[in-house]
């Protein structure tokens, strides 16, 4: 992986001394590629480029950046692509010594429809002086974070908002927040942060490139052309259940993708829960010629979120190191790393399960892993969430055994107080009062009225609730916001984050399979099942219990709450959107949701940063 960082403008040239810049380039974005930084700036000086690279593919200089293509053009790229090798010669592609030499033959080729060939995660930015244009583009998921910001003088384009720091050093850009993120955030958490016109973003005018986009920027006229390569959206509308699906070709899909996200030249680890998912990408990865090292998985005292016995008979079946990480023997407290982190990253940690992954990510830089796999995505393309049988049932076919099957082996497990109750659950879904169970609470110390419509469930034609629902975990509710965590916390600690069932072919093979068949015997994801038959240990595969790594909010709380409170007591814009002295209350007397309660703490430490940083 690597840090990503581009202005350019149409009128005003861009007046820095690169010997200065470089020392700023290594303060703000070394973490994302501490083996090499490059700028470029063109004659013109109206367009920089800068690239900080972490190797993983071809350790050598050939893929160090920014890379000058054959046709002049200057190249800054984030990602990898598995499958250059195996295409290069149907593509008249020579000599490849890396990735990013075959990335950049091939965008020369200016034939954008090239880019659904690839097999990979990227995101990219190509100056052409030949065209007097910038190109840029973003992968299928948008696993690789590419922003973009825009005002009457100049457009940047970067991985990391804290980049905007370097745009201050040269324009007079104004950094503003945006009060409707902030507030949909405390109102509706971190499933609402995302929207369709900019992504996930606090800071008004900054919004993220369209994942599958290629986009050409005109230098001339200042124009943007945007085409969409590849639509998660096209490939869901267009899709079709398949009656006489192949358990066989799926399986062979499944492994060659997974199989695929394998190559690396550096050391690579796991991120190991209890779960089937990553139990069975683990265990597709330890039969590949380049399998992990070492299990990593999150210890936590409160046995609700405990997956360590799990993970280490896994990690024992599949002949790797196991590691244990336990956020409590850091050396500082869970609350004063908190707050470290939320001045660093620039952005309200989402969940706190968010900030708990650090400690993995932390745990695989101080073992010498450079590569880290999870199971991200299993979930949403199979059917993984307990709320998803409840849609289900809403679909004609479903049967009274299935049903029968859910009460005797499932429902027990869940705990959330609106799931549990079969009878009403069914109805309480439609609203997602489930997710949302604290709104009332959360709207009673706002300050102001919110005006947010409240989510629903939408309906596709031909696609059942089920399927609508997945589709919307996918593009906008979890795997984005996943894979926006992942991304600020691995690259904190210079670990390249994968996820190897994020796979087009994978997902379009989810896509066929009968929704009725994703359930059996009181199982969900029952095709990962079947598959994993002999692959994974059979107490793991046959588990009707969902896990997942997670932690405490009060467990957090109460390791520094004196910090905290501290924290809490300071001046900031937060205060104009809730109410402080209805908060303190319910606070003091612990009458506060936790999920709640852990969207003020970030937002307090991001808002505190903020105005330090930025105003």
């Amino acid at each position: 992986m690597c840090g990503l960082f581009a202005a350019f403008s149409t009128s005003k040239k861009i007046l820095i001394d690169k010997e200065n810049l470089l020392d700023k380039v290594n303060k703000i974005m070394g973490h994302r590629g501490p083996d090499n930084t490059g700028i470029f700036i063109n004659n013109k000086k109206n367009v920089l480029l800068i690239h900080t690279r972490l190797s993983i593919q071809d350790l050598s200089e050939n893929g160090n950046q920014p890379f000058l293509s054959q046709d002049d053009s200057q190249l800054i790229y984030n990602g990898e692509i598995y499958n250059a090798k195996f295409i290069s010669n149907d593509l008249d592609i020579k000599n490849i010594k890396s990735d990013t030499n075959f990335l950049s033959q091939l965008l020369c080729k200016n034939d954008s429809s090239y880019l659904k060939l690839i097999e990979g995660m990227y995101a990219f930015v190509r100056y052409c002086p030949n065209q007097n244009k910038i190109f840029f583009g973003r992968d299928y998921f948008g696993e690789k974070p590419l922003y973009i910001f825009q005002d009457d003088e100049y457009t940047f384009l970067f991985s990391e908002i804290h980049f905007l720091k370097i745009a201050q050093y040269f324009s007079k850009i104004n950094i503003d927040l945006d009060l409707e993120s902030i507030n949909r955030f405390l109102l509706y958490g971190y499933r609402q942060v995302f929207s369709q016109d900019k992504g996930i973003s606090f800071i008004r005018k900054v919004r993220e490139v369209l994942p599958g986009s290629f986009n050409i920027f005109d230098l001339n006229s200042g124009s943007i052309k945007i085409e969409i390569i590849n639509s998660i959206s096209k490939d869901f509308y267009n899709s079709k259940e398949e009656e006489d699906y192949s358990l066989s070709a799926f399986k062979e899909v499944l492994f060659k993708n997974i199989t695929d996200r394998s190559i690396s030249d550096v050391p690579t680890g796991v991120s190991l829960s209890g779960g089937i998912d990553s139990n069975i990408i683990t265990a597709i990865l330890c039969k590949s010629n380049n399998p992990p090292e070492i299990a990593f998985t999150l210890n936590a005292n409160d046995k609700r979120y405990s997956e360590v016995p799990q993970a280490e008979l896994a990690a024992s079946y599949f002949g790797i190191k196991h590691k244990s990480v336990d956020i409590n023997d850091f050396g500082i407290s869970p609350v004063e790393n908190f707050l470290r982190l939320s001045s660093q990253r620039k952005v309200p940690f989402l969940t706190l399960t968010s900030f708990v992954s650090w400690y993995l990510a932390n745990a695989a830089k101080n073992s010498g892993i450079k590569v880290m796999f999870s199971g991200l995505g299993g979930d949403e393309f199979f059917s993984g969430y307990y709320d998803h049988f409840f849609f289900r049932q809403n679909n004609h076919n479903i049967s009274d055994q299935e049903i029968k099957d859910f009460k005797e082996n499932m429902l027990p497990y869940i705990r959330n107080p609106i799931l549990s109750d079969f009878k009403t659950a069914g109805n309480a879904i439609n609203t997602f009062s489930h997710h949302y169970e604290d709104l009332e609470e959360r709207l009673d110390i706002l300050n102001k009225d919110q005006n947010f419509l409240c989510p629903y469930v939408g309906i596709i034609p031909n696609k059942s609730q089920l399927r609508i629902r997945m589709f919307s975990e996918i593009t906008r509710e979890i795997i984005p916001i996943i894979l926006h965590e992942d991304d600020i916390n691995y690259m904190n600690c210079s670990v390249e984050n994968r996820s190897p069932m994020l796979s087009r072919g994978i997902y379009l093979e989810s896509l066929k399979i009968p929704e009725k068949k994703l359930f059996s015997n009181g199982y969900q994801k029952f095709p990962l099942r079947e598959i994993a038959f002999e692959l994974i240990p059979e107490e793991l595969r046959l588990n009707h219990r969902k896990v997942g790594f997670n932690y405490s909010v009060w467990d957090f709380i109460n390791s520094d709450i004196d910090t905290i409170k501290s924290l809490l007591d300071l001046d900031s814009l937060l205060w104009d959107c809730i109410n402080k002295v209805e908060f303190n209350k319910k606070f003091i007397s612990k009458n506060i949701s936790e999920k709640f309660l852990f969207n003020i703490i970030s937002l307090q430490a991001f808002l505190v940063n903020f105005k330090k940083d930025f105003q």
